[in-house]
């Protein structure tokens, strides 16, 4: 798939999780903590969102173009469209939808975006990853929220798992960094 085409599936996944906040932030049937934390959530994704298409405009100075799998981005698309059915139901719990957000979150589209970032000359890349809002931060008030606001025991275990998972991903990075700066 060419970059252009990958980018424009990377966005519309960007915005459709947006929505997904926006409209959570505004039901009001959610708890005011609820809305409060759905509102921080859309905002990042706004900022991530907004990188992501300014991006586009450098296409030009990308080194290594990102390969993404079509059954990837299926997968991906299964998730987003499950949890905007989800979101839609009038009976929606909170349980429910921090259970839609931590599958979202937990999905491989925060990994590709990053991956984005890191298909451009390193500097440019950095800088583009600088522009967005601390994913571990967004990861941690997903984490927070299900811990707070829930006491379904296992979605708390799904936050812990994505919290686990994200750390690891982080300390994997963190050390293919480490060893390609001492070759």
């Amino acid at each position: 798939m060419n970059p252009r085409l990958l980018l424009d599936r990377l966005v519309d996944f960007e915005r459709r999780i947006r929505r997904l906040y926006l409209t959570l932030g505004d039901r009001a049937d959610m708890p005011t903590e609820m809305r409060f934390f759905w509102n921080c959530m859309v905002e990042d994704e706004r900022y991530h969102l907004a990188v992501l298409e300014r991006s586009g405009g450098l296409l030009d100075l990308m080194e290594s173009p990102l390969e993404v799998s079509e059954e990837v981005l299926a997968g991906i698309e299964a998730k987003i469209a499950a949890a905007e059915a989800a979101v839609q139901r009038a009976d929606l719990s909170t349980d429910e939808a921090l259970r839609q957000a931590l599958i979202l979150e937990g999905s491989e589209v925060n990994s590709l975006d990053e991956a984005w970032f890191h298909g451009f000359r390193p500097v440019l890349g950095s800088l583009l990853q600088a522009m967005v809002p601390e994913e571990a931060r967004h990861i941690r008030w997903l984490v927070e929220a299900a811990h707070t606001c829930s006491t379904d025991k296992a979605l708390q275990h799904q936050a812990v798992v994505l919290w686990s998972t994200y750390q690891h991903g982080r300390l994997g990075q963190a050390k293919a960094g480490a060893s390609a700066s001492s070759q």
